[in-house]
């Protein structure tokens, strides 16, 4: 049984042993102890799943390790190829070359498409060429402090649980 299943079954078996000791019914050891069993049944599945669930927390950091250092390798790989297209276009430049025609490769010194912006000191630029940039955002902490005095419309406040695991 899944957990779900076992906690549905727990349930009516609590139910069934309240319904007939309230009806003043004898209820046997036997169904006590499957009570008990359920119940037992049940903790050593959260147990389980507690485990299976510390199994890919460690998977999930792995990966992200991995991840980080496939990234790393990545931008390595990205500047090596920006350094060495840098001085294929000094040496060509030097030696005065537009292009030159291999067996395997065609290597050509073209204009970017558009040009470069350099800035060599940005306080003497006007203000006009600033771009200011608005982020409409909500303030969530605000809401929630401002809605504990009076409701708000639109915003609800929910208590959730979770589940640690140590």
């Amino acid at each position: 049984m899944n957990l779900y299943e076992l906690s549905d079954e727990y349930q009516k078996q609590l139910d069934l042993i309240a319904e007939r000791e309230a009806n003043g019914e004898l209820v046997s050891n036997d169904e006590y102890m499957q009570l008990l069993d359920l119940k037992q049944n049940t903790k050593q599945k959260i147990l389980n799943t507690a485990g299976y669930i510390k199994n890919l927390e460690a998977s999930s950091e792995v990966i992200k390790a991995e991840i980080d250092r496939l990234s790393d390798r990545k931008k390595s790989f990205d500047a090596q190829v920006k350094r060495s297209k840098e001085r294929l276009v000094y040496v060509m430049n030097r030696l005065n070359l537009a292009g030159i025609k291999g067996d395997l490769f065609t290597v050509s010194r073209v204009a970017n498409s558009k040009p470069s912006v350099i800035i060599s000191n940005e306080s003497l630029i006007p203000p006009e060429y600033y771009l200011v940039k608005t982020v409409k955002q909500l303030d969530k902490t605000k809401l929630a402090k401002d809605y504990a005095q009076s409701p708000i419309e639109g915003v609800e406040l929910i208590q959730g649980e979770h589940v640690r695991i140590g």
